[in-house]
């Protein structure tokens, strides 16, 4: 909060002096107060907005352009970055235009992605897509494809495709999965608690004590996942580990008849951590798996625009449904577009923290760039393509082998029709299907390089063959 209280510092030097007409967020040494107005004898900064956890600043006024960057006087602390979303102010409380802090990074040391690709991908993450709900994370992907497609459509389902370089050869599928694990509203009791199926591959444990979100029909409903405090169950010898069924939400009421004028059987829930940079580029958020997958095929959509040739193929960018509950997603879309070769993008397990096995589980790494996996579902010639294209871009990978499954997308698209020559790209994840999966920005940024420079490989009408 000092740090918050010298950027701003630099802001006022900036800026000049603040007239605020509404609320202004003040620092009293290095705490934050909201005032109508400027104290008196107050001779520090002021800027017009409520502060809000995570150094975000929600505007009741917005007094900048479209796009302004304020750099302070000393470098060394940082600068403030306006964006106005795309909405006719107010709008909902929820979507004000916003302030943003972005402090430098250490000397020497790049980001690891542009301002722009970073907000998308935080808006993305933060947005609830619990698997077979994903209407509002898919809505938010289309919203930013689209600019870099030729055309873009959803199917009956939900699953969404943006196309470029309509009408090439092959047609080349980059596919990621728009949902995330969650839970659902099963049964209300008497006194109001619901209790919970998963949606996907829950863990009871870390799912206990925390603050989640019922998403109804009328809007959010906050609720807590009850714990049983230590002091209460001392008599009990053996502790077992918690099954969902033992699962409970408490949202604040006192009977049946409370809980169901707020929430239905079958409304989803979420947990509510959301995308923050832990330190330089680490970053930890409740649903990396997989929003890093779809964001990393609607940026090498935005790469593949931007390129200084087109690709022979058609390349299409597929957000896809339903994997955490039964891959079903990626085996409609991979059916309907019928791609001559796919690429899938999902996370694996970062194996580089205390009490995992790497003998059983192989050796990944964050910061040591995305992984390539090796055998089943994979086309030898088109891992050994994305090898070749990583060596010519000096993209670092890693390595996984695999027996009989991926776990991933890779399983049904592959087998699709006659089969489609597909391969897997992962970024390494800490903690995963947990509220705090942690990943390497930098390896992130590596991956869409990856799928642009693999597109530009492809020879019109190539084909991917295992040589006999």
């Amino acid at each position: 909060m000092q740090l918050l209280g010298h950027l701003l510092s630099g802001l006022g030097a900036a800026q000049g002096a603040v007239t605020p007409d509404k609320k202004v967020a003040v620092n009293e040494d290095g705490r934050w107060h909201t005032y109508k107005k400027e104290p008196p004898g107050f001779g520090g900064p002021t800027i017009t907005g409520v502060l809000t956890a995570g150094g975000l600043l929600r505007w009741l006024e917005l007094r900048a352009p479209k796009t302004k960057k304020i750099s302070s006087p000393n470098p060394a602390v940082g600068n403030v970055i306006f964006t106005r979303p795309n909405f006719p102010s107010p709008g909902p409380s929820n979507a004000r235009p916003q302030c943003r802090l972005s402090f430098p990074a250490p000397a020497g040391h790049s980001p690891p992605m542009r301002e722009a690709s970073l907000e998308f991908l935080r808006t993305l993450v933060n947005t609830p897509s619990p698997s077979g709900h994903e209407v509002r994370g898919q809505r938010v992907w289309l919203n930013y494809v689209k600019a870099y497609a030729d055309e873009t459509f959803s199917d009956a389902y939900g699953n969404c495709v943006a196309v470029f370089n309509k009408g090439g050869a092959p047609r080349l599928m980059l596919a990621a999965h728009a949902d995330e694990i969650a839970l659902t509203v099963n049964y209300i009791d008497k006194e109001g608690f619901l209790y919970v199926r998963k949606l996907g591959g829950v863990d009871p444990v870390v799912a206990r004590a925390q603050r989640v979100v019922i998403h109804t029909a009328h809007g959010p409903v906050k609720g807590v996942i009850g714990n049983v405090a230590p002091h209460l169950t001392k008599q009990e010898k053996d502790r077992r580990l918690p099954e969902i069924s033992d699962l409970f939400i408490d949202i604040g009421v006192d009977s049946r008849r409370a809980a169901e004028k707020l929430v239905r059987i079958g409304d989803p829930v979420t947990l509510t951590p959301e995308f923050e940079v832990l330190r330089g580029d680490i970053a930890v958020a409740r649903a990396f798996d997989n929003r890093v997958g779809t964001f990393a095929v609607a940026e090498a959509l935005r790469l593949l625009a931007g390129a200084k040739k087109r690709p022979a193929a058609e390349v299409c960018a597929v957000s896809n449904v339903q994997e955490e509950v039964g891959l079903l997603g990626a085996r409609q879309i991979a059916y309907s577009l019928k791609p001559d070769v796919a690429l899938v993008v999902d996370v694996t397990h970062a194996t580089d923290y205390p009490t995992v096995s790497r003998v059983l589980h192989g050796d990944v790494r964050l910061g040591k760039g995305p992984t390539l996996t090796h055998g089943g579902c994979n086309h030898p010639a088109v891992v050994a393509r994305l090898e070749a294209v990583a060596r010519k871009a000096k993209i670092p990978l890693q390595h996984e082998a695999m027996s009989a499954t991926s776990g991933t997308d890779t399983d049904v698209i592959f087998w699709t029709r006659g089969g489609i020559p597909s391969a897997l790209v992962s970024l390494p994840n800490r903690y995963m299907h947990s509220p705090v999966e942690l990943v390497n920005l930098r390896d992130l940024a590596q991956i869409p390089e990856l799928l642009a420079a693999f597109a530009l490989s492809i020879q019109p009408g190539e084909q991917f063959r295992v040589a006999i």
